[in-house]
């Protein structure tokens, strides 16, 4: 029996993550340095759009690969940064429609 293979993408304030499970093991992990949270104290909790565009590619780099590894399902998650940014829900709802990912 062909075991299921799960995507986990990290949105980190720093770097996004991917890392691939089977359900229980690990089986590879992969980074991109992004710098999302770059500048958003001086822009007063805003993510600028250069950091911003730069994570919201790397997210959807990741959700490619994903899917032609044939993940079964991705699961996303976002850093503080994002959900305490004054325009947080803006760079969630692009990345859902430009990634494909909720």
């Amino acid at each position: 029996m062909k075991s299921e293979l799960y995507a986990v993408i990290d949105i980190g304030s720093n770097s996004v993550r991917l890392m691939f499970s089977d359900g229980v093991n690990t089986l590879s992990k992969e980074i991109k340095i992004t710098g999302l949270a770059e500048g958003a104290l001086e822009e007063g909790r805003i993510l600028t759009a250069e950091a911003a565009a730069r994570t919201i590619d790397a997210v959807c780099f990741f959700v490619e690969k994903a899917g032609r590894a044939g993940a079964c399902l991705i699961y996303a998650f976002a850093t503080a940064a994002v959900r305490n940014a004054e325009n947080g829900k803006e760079f969630v709802n692009t990345v859902k429609s430009r990634c494909g990912i909720d």
